[in-house]
C-alpha cells in the first residue's frame, strides 16, 4: 500500500508537471500571439496613418496644383493683356492668333519705339522683328548710349553742384561781411540817432522860435496871397477883354483863301501862237506828269492876277515840259506868252496834293462824286475825309460853308477850290 501510495504520488506529482508544462506552453503561445497580434495591429495603424499622411499631401498637392493653374491662368491673362490689351483677351483663345497679333500689333510697336530711339541717337532704323526676343538685341547698344548720355548729364550735374556749392560758400562769406558792415553801420546809426536825440533837446527852444515867427509870417503871406488874388482877378478880366477884342478884329481882317491866291507852280519859257503849244520850267525832275491842265495868268498892279487861259502838259523832259494851248481869254489883244505863271491845284512839287471835299453833293450832273474823286486819284491826288494843316484845298460843293471841314478850312487858311474851276482842270 504504501508503495502503492508513493507510486500514485509520484506519477501524480509527474502528471501535475506534465499538466504544468503545457499549461505554460499554451500561455507562452497564447502570448505569443498576442504580442504578434499587438504587433500586426499597431503596423497597420501606422500603416494607416501612414496612408492618411500620403493622401493629405496628395491632396494639398492637388490643391498645390489647382492654385498655380490658377496662378498661371492669370499671369496667361495678364500676359495676353500685355501683348493684345485687356479689352481683347477673350478674342485670342487660339495660340495661332494670338502669334499673328504679337508680330501684327505688338511687334510693330516695339519695332516704332527702337526706331524712335535709333533715330534720337542718329542710328539707321531697324527693317523688322521675327519675335519677342528678338528686339532686345537692339536694347545693349542702345542703353549704352543712353548711359552715355546719363553720364555726361550726371557729370554736367556734379559741376553744376560744385559750382553751387562754391558759390554758396561765397554768398556766406558775402553774408559775413555784410554782416559786419550791418553792425557797423547799426553802430554808426545808434551814434547819429544819439546825437539828433542830443541836437533836438538842444535846439528845442529854437524850435519854438522859428514856429512863433513862422506863424507870424504865415498871417503875413495869408494878407499879400489875398491881395494878390484880387490883383490876379482884374488881370483875368481885362485878358479877357482883350480876347474878345482881338477875335473881333480877326474876324473883320479874316480873308478866305481860294484859287486865286495860290503861289505859281512855274512859268512859260517860251510859246508858239502859230503852232499852239509852248515850253514850262518843270519836268520830270519836278513829279510834273503827262495830262495835267494849268492855269495861264500874268500878275497885274495891286497884286492881281490877269487870267489868261489854260495849258495842257503834253510830254515832260527832264527839267522842261512841252505844254499845249487849250484855251486862250484874249488870243489877238492879250495872247498867252513867255513870262507868263503857270498854277495847279492837282501839282505839288514836293508832295502829294491833298483835296478834302466839302458840301451834300455836286451841282454838276455830267459826273458823280464817286468818278470825280477817281479822276483826281489819276492825277496823283489824294482824297481825304477831315480837313487839317496839310490839306492843299477844299473842293466846296453844294452847302459846303455849313459844313464843318469849311470852317476848319477857315480857320487854318486852307484854299478854296470851286466845283466850276475843278472841272476845268480835269477837261470839263
Amino acid at each position: 500500500m504504501g508503495l502503492v501510495s508513493v507510486c500514485l504520488h509520484a506519477g501524480g506529482t509527474l502528471m501535475a508537471q506534465r499538466e504544468g508544462s503545457v499549461y505554460l506552453m499554451l500561455f507562452v503561445v497564447a502570448m505569443m500571439l498576442f504580442v504578434l497580434v499587438t504587433v500586426g495591429f499597431i503596423m497597420k495603424i501606422q500603416e494607416r496613418d501612414k496612408l492618411q499622411d500620403d493622401l493629405g499631401k496628395a491632396r494639398d498637392n492637388v490643391a498645390d496644383g489647382v492654385d498655380a493653374n490658377k496662378l498661371l491662368a492669370g499671369e496667361l491673362r495678364s500676359l495676353k493683356g500685355l501683348v493684345v490689351g485687356e479689352n481683347r483677351i477673350d478674342e485670342f483663345n487660339d495660340t495661332s492668333a494670338l502669334k499673328e497679333n504679337v508680330k501684327s500689333t505688338h511687334l510693330s510697336s516695339v519695332l516704332s519705339s527702337i526706331n524712335q530711339a535709333n533715330k534720337d541717337l542718329n542710328r539707321k532704323p531697324h527693317p523688322e522683328f521675327a519675335n519677342l526676343l528678338d528686339p532686345y538685341s537692339q536694347f545693349p547698344g542702345i542703353f549704352k548710349e543712353y548711359q552715355s548720355i546719363r553720364d555726361e548729364a550726371i557729370a554736367e550735374r556734379d559741376t553744376a553742384d560744385k559750382t553751387f556749392t562754391a558759390a554758396i560758400g561765397s554768398r556766406e562769406e558775402t553774408i559775413k561781411t555784410l554782416t559786419k558792415d550791418l553792425q557797423e553801420q547799426r553802430a554808426q546809426v545808434a551814434e547819429a540817432q544819439q546825437q539828433y536825440e542830443d541836437c533836438q533837446s538842444s535846439h528845442l527852444t529854437s524850435v519854438e522860435r522859428l514856429k512863433q515867427e513862422f506863424e507870424d509870417k504865415e498871417e503875413e503871406w495869408t494878407e499879400k496871397e489875398l491881395s494878390s488874388n484880387r490883383q490876379l482877378q482884374r488881370k483875368d478880366s481885362e485878358i479877357s477883354t482883350l480876347h474878345i477884342l482881338v477875335k473881333k478884329l480877326q474876324s473883320k481882317d479874316r480873308q478866305l483863301l481860294t484859287l486865286a491866291d495860290a503861289h505859281p507852280d512855274g512859268k512859260l519859257v517860251h510859246v508858239s501862237n502859230d503852232l499852239g503849244k509852248g515850253w514850262v520850267n518843270i519836268g520830270r525832275k519836278n513829279h510834273l506828269k503827262n495830262g495835267l491842265i494849268f492855269r495861264v495868268y500874268r500878275p497885274i498892279k495891286g497884286g492881281k492876277k490877269m487870267f489868261k487861259g489854260r495849258v495842257e502838259v503834253r510830254q515832260v523832259d527832264e527839267l522842261s515840259a512841252e505844254v499845249r494851248v487849250i484855251e486862250e481869254v484874249e488870243p489877238l489883244r492879250n495872247p498867252i506868252a513867255a513870262g507868263d505863271l503857270i498854277t495847279s491845284p492837282f501839282y505839288d512839287q514836293k508832295e502829294e496834293p491833298i483835296f478834302v471835299f466839302a458840301g451834300t453833293k455836286l451841282t454838276s450832273q455830267e459826273m458823280t462824286e464817286d468818278f470825280l474823286r477817281a479822276k483826281l486819284s489819276g492825277y496823283g491826288v489824294l482824297v481825304k475825309g477831315n480837313v487839317d494843316i496839310n490839306t492843299s484845298y477844299l473842293v466846296a460843293l453844294e452847302d459846303y460853308e455849313k459844313t464843318t471841314e469849311f470852317k476848319v478850312a477857315e480857320r487854318l487858311g486852307v484854299p478854296i477850290l470851286r466845283e466850276k474851276e475843278l472841272m476845268e482842270f480835269i477837261g470839263y
